[in-house]
């Protein structure tokens, strides 16, 4: 039943290399600029605040603050005006004061930069009913997709940024 259990968090499933102190975690989900900014580091094309602000439409000072805090935090690296993605993984756990925050924010990205009809977009909600066992089928069924997903992000040449969003909701208490 213990492995069972283990087996439902998503964190054993994902690896991290990185963490932060708590007051760093606070700061880097507060807002989706931190992991945005974050991952567009890793790829060569957006290397320059300049790069970064018109490829994301974040305001220059907004983008040279959060590239502050993330070499200050040992998540970035410089090469003279250029900076990088560190050797860092992060997971926040579901057990982190932080982690409804850091959906919510990205959710509200989401729907920030939903387009009608637009073909680079995929969103789903679907409710249903089903039995218990089917239940834990599809909860199963989507954290394989998570980790699948990694397996093919981890080796995977950086030339987009993208964000998952995955909801899977049980809507009664028992």
């Amino acid at each position: 039943e213990q492995i069972l259990e283990e087996r439902q968090k998503i964190k054993t499933r994902v690896y991290a290399t990185h963490e932060l102190s708590e007051q760093q975690q606070a700061q880097y989900y507060s807002h989706a600029d931190y992991s945005m900014i974050h991952m567009a580091l890793a790829i060569p094309t957006t290397r320059s605040a300049q790069e970064i602000s018109k490829r994301y439409r974040i305001p220059i000072s907004r983008v040279e603050e959060v590239l502050e805090f993330l070499l200050a935090s040992g998540m970035a690296i410089t090469s003279g005006e250029k900076f990088k993605i560190g050797d860092v993984h992060l997971h926040l756990g579901s057990e982190s004061p932080f982690v409804i925050q850091h959906h919510a924010n990205w959710r509200l990205e989401a729907l920030r930069r939903m387009k009608p009809r637009d073909p680079r977009h995929l969103h789903y909600s679907g409710v249903y009913s089903l039995s218990r066992k089917d239940l834990a089928l599809l909860r199963e069924n989507l954290l394989q997709v998570i980790q699948k997903n990694l397996d093919v992000v981890k080796p995977s040449a950086e030339e987009v940024t993208v964000c998952q969003l995955i909801d899977f909701i049980p809507l009664e208490e028992n």
